[in-house]
């Protein structure tokens, strides 16, 4: 009798091939030895993709080897929350002549990471018009072999692109002070804890920024078309950054006494002692009860109110202009009748008191805050015109003014009456711009077009 070994053979696929304790980046690989080893098994050749595929792919190139006597082996680093498919191949030993003696591929097994839960109760505090206090806790339920590398913070804008991401801030704690935002501004703040490179599932919270005091008024000017001997009409625009919700602005006008025309800087104003207030809703004031010839500085404040303390703006000004010597009043009880979308009729008074012989009057219009201007001449004295060519849908205000030829000084135009303000009435709108067929089916199509240019 003579006993003798048979060589192996190959292996046939493991079996039973499962994925379980999974987590974000990572999960664990089980699996049985094959029905029939035939032999040996020298090693498990483990094979992952990302994907969901339902057979293995001829060609891929394995993904790591585990020595033949394990039957499980961790698969991490993993991307979190990403779908993978895992199958496994049974090598046997073999003579140093022999080819490797490998199995078929196991069955594929596929499955998907988890995501690292998102911070709770998070919550803002002590919000200013630039900063705020933000805080939050680590999720609840957390790997126990995980540690968290920090929290990432990302700061957006709503009022400005709410898709945007305008900061991201690495956080080692659970709570941070965010600072250099804009005043009385909606945002949005998302947080997500941090485990090496990889970000977990994001909370978030939303608040708004306190008010604060706006920037100056810009464009500031003394209108010399209505620069009369007792009357002036000042123009603005509004702040570039309103910083919350404009209520009104404030003119200082003061009389350079001194021979050298110094007059007080901004910063020397009573800012209390005002000479005027107007509402936030117009940007153009007269200023009365001037004295001929009289040298003269304007400023003006825009201000902001929370409660019942004022956030004032920095002093726009000083724009120094000089009053015409005694001239005729102003025309009285200006009114406008007959307001259309395009026109509109102006009615006046002669003035109480005129220099000279009055032969014309001239009526002075703004458009949307004041500061475009287009004059009209009536080159006859009757007491009423009406005005065409106007846009439709929009505030105007006007003022009237009398010019009478003098002998001795010619022609002089009389101080502006008071401002007057109407709105025209609504038109059709032009028509909608770049219409087009952005996408297209055998019965139906998908149009986009762009808002009218006038809406009127």
């Amino acid at each position: 009798c003579r006993n003798f070994t048979t060589q192996q053979g190959t292996p046939s696929k493991p079996m039973s091939v499962v994925v379980d304790d999974i987590k974000p980046q990572a999960a664990r690989l089980r699996w049985n030895p094959p029905t029939h080893v035939n032999g040996v098994v020298q090693k498990y050749e483990v094979y992952l993709v990302p994907g969901h595929i339902h057979k293995p792919v001829s060609g891929t190139t394995s993904w790591t080897t585990v020595s033949g006597t394990t039957r499980s082996t961790s698969l991490h680093p993993l991307l979190q929350e990403e779908q993978y498919s895992v199958w496994m191949v049974a090598v046997n030993e073999k003579e140093r002549s022999q080819p490797e003696l490998r199995s078929l591929p196991s069955d594929v097994s596929v499955f998907t990471t988890t995501a690292y839960q998102k911070p709770r109760n998070m919550a803002v505090s002590s919000t200013t018009a630039v900063s705020v206090k933000v805080a939050w806790q680590k999720p609840s339920s957390f790997p126990k072999d995980v540690t968290v590398s920090g929290y990432v913070l990302e700061v957006y804008n709503k009022d400005k692109n709410p898709s945007k991401r305008i900061r991201k801030l690495t956080i080692t704690g659970t709570e941070t002070t965010v600072e250099n935002l804009s005043p009385y501004s909606s945002y949005l703040l998302r947080v997500a804890v941090q485990v090496g490179n990889a970000v977990g599932q994001t909370t978030s919270v939303s608040f708004k920024t306190r008010q604060a005091a706006p920037s100056a008024p810009t464009k500031l000017a003394v209108d010399s078309q209505t620069i009369g001997s007792r009357t002036a009409t000042v123009t603005w625009k509004p702040p570039t950054h309103l910083n919350g919700v404009l209520k009104n602005y404030r003119l200082f006008v003061r009389a350079v006494v001194s021979d050298n025309g110094v007059v007080p800087s901004g910063s020397q104003l009573d800012l209390t002692d005002s000479n005027l207030t107007v509402s936030s809703s117009v940007t153009t004031a007269m200023l009365s009860s001037l004295s001929p010839t009289g040298k003269y500085s304007v400023w003006v404040v825009a201000i902001n109110i929370v409660v019942r303390t004022e956030l004032i703006s920095p002093v726009a000004g000083p724009v120094h202009f000089t009053t015409h010597p005694e001239e005729s009043t102003p025309p009285r009880a200006v009114k406008i009748s007959n307001i259309t979308a395009v026109s509109v009729t102006v009615s006046w008074n002669k003035p109480a008191k005129v220099l000279g012989v009055v032969s014309q009057y001239r009526l002075i219009f703004r458009w949307n805050g004041g500061q475009r201007i287009k004059l009209w001449k009536n080159h006859q004295t009757r007491l009423e015109m009406t005005v065409g060519k106007l846009l439709p849908y929009t505030n105007y205000s006007v003022q009237v003014s009398a010019g009478a030829e003098k002998k001795s000084n010619g022609f002089l135009w009389s101080d502006s009456s008071q401002v007057i303000n109407f709105k025209t009435m609504q038109s059709s709108p032009s028509k909608p711009q770049h219409l087009n067929a952005s996408r297209v089916w055998s019965r139906s199509a998908e149009l986009q077009w762009e808002v009218p240019e006038y809406p009127n």
